[in-house]
């Protein structure tokens, strides 16, 4: 409803795969997209299209990509801070 998480689950399994953050002020998601190579594009009514990796592939692919999510400085932290400050964000932002 606030339009800051995005989570993604299995259509078979219906576990949770992962969750990114959009960013801290609400937002209307207006479009989701997946790309055949792990990638989500999110974009909303604040005028950005954020880009995230989903990082579903096995350890060998993920280091070949190189694609990382931004993740919080404190997420060491998780167990006692917000889950806000664990939160991966998208490793690319444009700007519409």
């Amino acid at each position: 409803e606030k339009g800051t998480l995005i989570r993604v689950f299995s259509t078979v399994t219906s576990t949770k795969l992962k969750e990114v953050r959009r960013g801290a002020d609400p937002a209307k998601i207006y479009s989701i997209a997946f790309s055949t190579n792990d990638l989500l594009a999110v974009t909303s009514d604040k005028g950005t299209v954020h880009v995230y990796t989903l990082d579903l592939k096995d350890e060998e692919a993920k280091k070949e990509e190189k694609l990382t999510n931004t993740k919080s400085l404190f997420g060491f932290m998780k167990g006692v801070l917000p889950t806000y400050f664990a939160s991966e964000w998208s490793f690319a932002q444009y700007k519409f």
